[in-house]
C-alpha cells in the first residue's frame, strides 16, 4: 500500500469544499450581514431530527437512570424509534394545548430520554424550546423565565420542586402552565397544587397531523429555533436566540473537524467525506447537561449518526468509570476536568478503552493531551473551542495536530471568519499580536433576547462577535492561541499576565490536579498573581515547595505571591467552568491576612 502523503490545511480545505461536495460553502446576506453557511445544511430543526430518529429507529439510543424516586443505579434503555414516538406524542399534546409555531416552551431537567422527547417534540411543531439551567438559584430562574415568557414549562422532579417555590412569581407574569414529565404522586401536596403531571392523550388525528409536518408553512430557515442561556458566572444569564439556520450549521461543522484531520493525514477524499455519517457506531458517555450548547451539540451529532448515549444522574468519577466499563463506552466528551478526573482516578485500569476523547468549554491544561495519549495511546484527542453565541464551535484541533500544538485552540470552522483585534479600537492585529478574539459567520446568534444593549456590545454592525477572550493567531499555520478571558487577565503594574501562563506552569507538577490563577490586591502594582491548587489525591505538597517547582518555569512578574492549597474540588458551575470570583475572594482574604500579620 502506498504511503499516505500528508496535506496542508489549505490543500485539505480546498478538496473538501469543492463545488458539489457535501462540505460546499455559500455566502448569504442575512439581516444585512454577509455570512458563510454550509450549502447542504438542513433548513429546520425538524428536518434533521425526524431523519435521524427514523433512520436509526431500531437502534438503542439512550441508557439512563430511572427517574426519581428510583435509585440512580436502576437503569433503562430507549431506542431511537421509541424516543421519536414519545416526541410525536408530546408535540401532539402541546398542539392540543394551544401551543403553536413560534410559541416558547421551557424545558428543564437532568439528562434523560424524557428531556430529549420534550425538546424534539417542541421542535416538531415549530415551537421554540427554551432550555433551562436547572442549577440556577430561584431569582436567576425567575430572571430567565421573565426574559423568555414561555407559554408552558415542563421538567423532571427536581425541576418541579424548583418551579413550585417560584410559582407565585411566575403566575404574576402569566406563566401558569407548569408540568412534570415524571410521576409526582410521591411529592407533597404543595408542589402538586401548582405543578401538574404530564399525562398525554392526544387524538389520532392530531398525531397524524404532527407526523405529516402540517402547519409549518410559515417557517423558514431564519425563523426562531431555540433559546439557550449563557453561564452567568459574572452576571445574570443572557438568553441566546438562535435560528434554525444557525443551529443546523453545527451538523456539518461537527463532522468537518474529523474530515479535515483525515485529509491532513493523507486519507483519500472518499474516506474523509464518509466521516459525515460513519458506518461504525460509537457509544458516548454524555456527562454534559443537555441545556448547555455543548450538550445540545453532542445530542445533535448523536441523532445524525446514530450514536448511543449513556446518561448518569450526576457526574462522579467512580460512577463514570463503572459505566464506561459496563456500557462499553468508547467516546468521552466534556470539559477538561472530566478527562483529568478520570486520569487521576485509582479506578482507572487498562481495560477501560476509549477511542475518542474530546474536551472544550473551559481552558485545557497544556499537558492534558499528552496525558490522555499516554493512557489511551490509540485514542483520538480533540480540543474544541466555542460558545453558546455561536451555536457551538468556533475552532477545533484534532489528533497529532493537537498533540503537536497543545497550547492552541486550532483553526476556525470554514463558515467562520476569525480575527484578533485591539480591545479598544477593534483594529485587526497581525500574527502573534495579542488582542481580543472575534468571529463572524452563519452560526453567530441572532441576539440576546430582550437585551439590545448587550447584543450591540457583543456583535457589531458587520456581524463580528466579540468573544471576550484574549489571544493571538500564530504566524505558522494560522492557529489560534487563547491566552485568557479578557476579564481574567492579571494586570501587574500595567503588564498583562494571562492566567493560562501561570496555570500551565503549575500543571507541569504531577502533584497538581487542577488550579486557578487569580489576581490579589497590591498597593504598589495594583494586582499580583495568586494561585489556588487542588492536589491529586494522596499527593503531599506545601505552598512553599509548589512555588519552588513553579518559579523557574515563569518570568518573574508571573510568579505567584501566594499559593493556596484548596481542600476538595475547585468550585465550578454545572457546565464545568471554574468560578474564579469565588476563588479570588478566598485567596485574596488569605493574602490580606498574611499582609496584616507581616505588619505586626
Amino acid at each position: 500500500m502506498d504511503q499516505l502523503k500528508p496535506r496542508t490545511y489549505a490543500e485539505a480545505d480546498a478538496l473538501l469544499q469543492a463545488p458539489g461536495s457535501i462540505y460546499e460553502i455559500e455566502q448569504l446576506v442575512i439581516e444585512g450581514r454577509k455570512v458563510k453557511v454550509w450549502t447542504k445544511a438542513p433548513k429546520s430543526m425538524r428536518e434533521w431530527m425526524v431523519e435521524g430518529l427514523s433512520r436509526w429507529a431500531d437502534n438503542e439510543f439512550v441508557s439512563e437512570p430511572l427517574p426519581e424516586p428510583a435509585p440512580a443505579s436502576q437503569r433503562q434503555s430507549r431506542t431511537y424509534g421509541q424516543v421519536l414516538d414519545d416526541a410525536v406524542t408530546f408535540a401532539s399534546w402541546l398542539r392540543e394545548g394551544g401551543i403553536a409555531m413560534g410559541d416558547r416552551v421551557a424545558i428543564g431537567g437532568r439528562n434523560s430520554s424524557r428531556f430529549i422527547s420534550a425538546y424534539v417534540g417542541t421542535c416538531l411543531i415549530g415551537a421554540v424550546p427554551v432550555l433551562l439551567n436547572t442549577t440556577l438559584t430561584d431569582d436567576n430562574q425567575v430572571h430567565c423565565l421573565t426574559i423568555t415568557l414561555p407559554k408552558l414549562v415542563i421538567g423532571d422532579v427536581p425541576m418541579a420542586k424548583a418551579l413550585a417555590s417560584i410559582a407565585p412569581t411566575l403566575a404574576s407574569m402569566g406563566v401558569t402552565k407548569l408540568y412534570c414529565w415524571d410521576s409526582i404522586g410521591h411529592l407533597d401536596s404543595g408542589i402538586r397544587s401548582v405543578v401538574s403531571e404530564y399525562a398525554p392523550s392526544p387524538s389520532s388525528q392530531t398525531v397524524a397531523t404532527v407526523r405529516s409536518g402540517a402547519g409549518l408553512d410559515n417557517q423558514d430557515p431564519d425563523s426562531d429555533a431555540i433559546i439557550l442561556f449563557t453561564s452567568g458566572t459574572t452576571s445574570k444569564p443572557k438568553a441566546v436566540l438562535l435560528t434554525h439556520r444557525m443551529w443546523c450549521q453545527q451538523i456539518y461543522t461537527a463532522s468537518y473537524t474529523s474530515a479535515r484531520y483525515a485529509m491532513r493525514m493523507g486519507a483519500p477524499l472518499e474516506m474523509a467525506l464518509a466521516m459525515h455519517i460513519p458506518e461504525a457506531k460509537t457509544c458516548m458517555l454524555h456527562a454534559v447537561p443537555l441545556f448547555h450548547v455543548t450538550g445540545g451539540g453532542m445530542l445533535t451529532r448523536a441523532i445524525v449518526v446514530g450514536q448511543r448515549l449513556v446518561f448518569l444522574r450526576k457526574w462522579d468519577v467512580d460512577t463514570a468509570t463503572a459505566l464506561i466499563r459496563s456500557e462499553k463506552v468508547n467516546n468521552l466528551m466534556g470539559v477538561p476536568a472530566l478527562a483529568a478526573g478520570l486520569l487521576a482516578s485509582p479506578r482507572l485500569t487498562d481495560e477501560l478503552k476509549l477511542e475518542t476523547v474530546s474536551f472544550g468549554g473551559a481552558p485545557a491544561p497544556s499537558n492534558l493531551a499528552h496525558r490522555v495519549q499516554k493512557q489511551w495511546n490509540q485514542a483520538l484527542v480533540v480540543h474544541l473551542y466555542g460558545a453558546t453565541e455561536a451555536a457551538g464551535l468556533f475552532t477545533a484541533l484534532v489528533g497529532a495536530d493537537y498533540i503537536g500544538n497543545p497550547t492552541s485552540a486550532g483553526l476556525p470552522t470554514p463558515i467562520l471568519d476569525m480575527r484578533v483585534a485591539d480591545p479598544v479600537t477593534h483594529k485587526t492585529l497581525g500574527p502573534n499580536e495579542v488582542g481580543v478574539i472575534m468571529f463572524k459567520g452563519g452560526s453567530i446568534m441572532k441576539e440576546y433576547l430582550n437585551n439590545p444593549k448587550a447584543t450591540a456590545e457583543a456583535v457589531d454592525a458587520e456581524g463580528w462577535y466579540n468573544t471576550g477572550d484574549v489571544g493571538y493567531i500564530d504566524d505558522g499555520h494560522g492557529l489560534l492561541h487563547i491566552t485568557d478571558r479578557e476579564k481574567d487577565l492579571i494586570i501587574r503594574g500595567g503588564e498583562n499576565i494571562p492566567s493560562a501562563e501561570v496555570e500551565n506552569a503549575a500543571h507541569r507538577d504531577e502533584r497538581v490536579l487542577e488550579c486557578a490563577a487569580i489576581p490579589v490586591p497590591c498597593p504598589v502594582m495594583t494586582e499580583q498573581v495568586g494561585l489556588a491548587i487542588r492536589l491529586v489525591d494522596g499527593a503531599q505538597a506545601t505552598p512553599e515547595n509548589l512555588k519552588a517547582a513553579m518559579d523557574p518555569l515563569l518570568r518573574p512578574q508571573a510568579r505567584p505571591v501566594i499559593i493556596h492549597v484548596w481542600d476538595g474540588p475547585l468550585p465550578r458551575n454545572i457546565n464545568g467552568k471554574i468560578l474564579k470570583n469565588e476563588i479570588k475572594n478566598v485567596v485574596a482574604e488569605k493574602w490580606e491576612s498574611k499582609q496584616d500579620r507581616g505588619k505586626l
